[in-house]
């Protein structure tokens, strides 16, 4: 049911309604941009719902302040094994008896919850909840742009949930420093394939911990994190975690606008990762002025078939190195490189290397407000890849 963009103003009959109807057993209500302003009497019919296996509810851009009964509604769903609460853009600012309801549904096997521009300042209770769903696989939780500052009950909790396999959490913007428990927490999940994790625009210091943690998660195949605008200094930790996932399939890593000074550690462990078929490594408006042990570790990686580099604005004053390492990827046929505003003088090497990764079928290269004066080896390079349908090449205030 779909009443999202209407002049409803209330809900507390639909509720009731909804609670003679013992049978569903799947259940979409979406009141998004609707005029109410409390979900109390819904919370109250869906706690009959003792069949119900499938709920998602959308509340977003509401005026409701109060979830309390709709925790409570939830933790009488015994049999519900997938749940979706968008609760974006409301004036919610407490989560706590939500927590309290979730940690009752034991069977409960995917959860996504979006709480992002809320009031809520902590979700430890919310954490101490989910922990208690032995049975969760599956969990999201954005809270984008609130007040939280500090996640270490959720590190702790999520530790204790050994099932999960996929995980997501979006924690940028908010007012969090440290992850070292998230990271302690994350090593306990030996099940984990896939993990997205955002800590954009906090204040993280360090990712050390996080990075021995992620170490220990051997199963994993799809790994994005995002580091950007955070207050790191230092991957090292985090590359030499990364050296001992195997199984790796899919890694997207942005390091933008940070005080990074290198990324040697970080090419020693991407070396290791020897199942690895795509991989997007954001750099730009960073202190790093060497790749060429990235390009020595891209270099082993001979089934990766998409690469995505980002170093514009760094310190870097050539890619010789890189373009060598790129040159043995055997397998690549999609390759982007961005080296906008950076010192290079030469895409010579560049040029040659490209020439012999004969499967490339799509190629963008930026190389506009660079020092470069010849693109002559690199035309000679294209001229060898006969298979290429995609090319963008930048070549705009250069020499």
């Amino acid at each position: 049911m779909d009443l999202s963009n209407t002049r409803v103003a209330s809900v507390d009959e639909l509720g009731k309604g909804l609670g003679q109807l013992r049978g569903i057993t799947s259940l979409t209500l979406v009141l998004s941009s609707t005029a109410i302003t409390s979900v109390d009497e819904l919370g109250k019919g869906l706690s009959h719902f003792a069949g119900l296996m499938s709920l998602s509810l959308e509340l977003n851009s509401t005026a409701i302040v109060s979830v309390d009964w709709l925790g409570k509604g939830l933790g009488q769903m015994k049999a519900l094994t997938s749940l979706t609460l968008d609760l974006f853009r409301t004036r919610v600012a407490s989560v706590e008896e939500l927590g309290n309801g979730l940690g009752q549904i034991k069977g409960l096997t995917s959860l996504r919850l979006d709480l992002k521009h809320t009031k809520i300042p902590s979700v430890d209770e919310l954490s101490k909840g989910v922990s208690k769903i032995t049975g969760l696989s599956s969990f999201s939780l954005d809270v984008n742009s609130t007040d939280i500052a500090s996640i270490d009950e959720l590190g702790e909790s999520l530790g204790q949930v050994a099932g999960l396999t996929s995980l997501m959490l979006d924690l940028q913007w908010t007012s969090i420093i440290s992850v070292d428990t998230l990271g302690k927490g994350l090593s306990q999940l030996k099940g984990l394939t896939s993990l997205s994790l955002d800590l954009s625009n906090t204040r993280v210091a360090s990712v050390d911990e996080l990075g021995k943690g992620l170490g220990q998660l051997r199963g994993i195949t799809s790994l994005t994190l995002v580091l950007s605008s955070t207050a790191i200094t230092s991957v090292d930790e985090l590359g030499k975690g990364l050296s001992h996932f195997a199984g790796l399939m899919s890694l997207s890593l942005e390091l933008n606008s940070t005080a990074i000074v290198s990324v040697d550690w970080l090419g020693k462990g991407l070396g290791q990762m020897k199942a690895l078929t795509s991989l997007t490594l954001d750099l730009f408006r960073t202190r790093v002025a060497s790749v060429e042990e990235l390009g020595n570790g891209l270099g082993q990686i001979k089934g990766l078939t998409s690469l995505r580099l980002d170093l514009k604005h760094t310190k870097i004053p050539s890619v010789d190195e890189l373009s060598k390492g790129v040159s043995k990827i055997t397998g690549l046929s999609s390759f982007s490189l961005d080296v906008n505003s950076t010192d290079i003088a030469s895409i010579d090497e560049l040029g040659e290397s490209l020439g012999q990764v004969a499967g490339l079928t799509s190629l963008m290269l930026d190389l506009q407000w660079t020092s470069i004066i010849s693109v002559d080896t690199l035309g000679k390079g294209l001229s060898q890849l006969k298979g290429l349908t995609s090319l963008s090449l930048d070549l705009s205030n250069t020499r």
